[in-house]
């Protein structure tokens, strides 16, 4: 498994207010939230046709860990960061960025 991991300190206290913001960046894009391998994630594509897109979040006390990823058969899973020349996670990217700063 290899996915790119961000460490987001909370503004809230409420996990339900992040995974709020989280819905309402991801689904306008189309993304659905999935369970894929028996975990609960946001999804986009369907992984053959087009590169599957995914990210999924971790509480701690004081803050929230988000994960993001691409899938294919062939690969498997995929870091952000090792898909530097793919166009497919500049999308992700700039969604996880625009998360990070809204929760913090």
């Amino acid at each position: 498994m290899s996915r790119t991991t961000f460490k987001v300190s909370m503004k809230t206290k409420s996990v339900d207010e992040v995974l709020q913001i989280i819905e309402r960046t991801l689904k306008p894009v189309g993304y659905n939230e999935k369970i894929i391998d028996g975990e609960y994630v946001w999804a986009k594509g369907d992984g053959v046709f087009e590169k599957m897109q995914c990210l999924t979040t971790v509480f701690s006390e004081n803050s929230v860990f988000i994960q993001g990823w691409t899938k294919s058969p062939f690969l498997g899973e995929v870091a952000l960061e090792k898909n530097r020349a793919d166009y497919s996670r500049e999308g992700l990217d700039a969604l996880i960025d625009y998360i990070r700063s809204s929760i913090y």
